[in-house]
């Protein structure tokens, strides 16, 4: 995935549900 869309997905995620962020990062780990 591309940094900045990374970071547009981040900035989405955190305002819409940051769980569901923290979630999705594990993921990518």
């Amino acid at each position: 995935m591309d940094k900045a869309e990374l970071f547009k997905e981040l900035k989405t995620e955190k305002n819409d549900k940051p769980k569901k962020f923290k979630v999705h990062l594990h993921e990518h780990k």
